[in-house]
């Protein structure tokens, strides 16, 4: 597996384990429903940005951090679809 992805799988791990020891047993169950689902829709995405050259693979990730700053970090816009890639590619 991919260094890349090994290290966001453990940052993953170490945040829900803080937010067990913080939150209440339902808070905590709910928000860790949440993250996997978005951390599965990340590593879907992860594995489309490898498709592609390092060039485009920069490309793309600039363009994604641009998002997730005007959107002031929220979690939503850390996801792009394989069709935003493709359309990110093509410019």
């Amino acid at each position: 597996m991919d260094l890349m992805i090994k290290f966001y799988q453990f940052v993953a791990k170490e945040e829900m384990a803080i937010d067990e020891a913080e939150l209440e047993p339902l808070e905590f169950a709910e928000k860790m429903h949440t993250q996997q689902e978005l951390q599965q829709q990340q590593l879907e995405m992860l594995v489309q940005i490898r498709k592609y050259s390092p060039e485009s693979q920069s490309v793309i990730l600039e363009t994604l951090r641009k998002q997730l700053e005007s959107a002031d970090f929220d979690t939503s816009a850390s996801i792009l679809t394989p069709e935003q890639i493709q359309e990110i590619v093509e410019k």
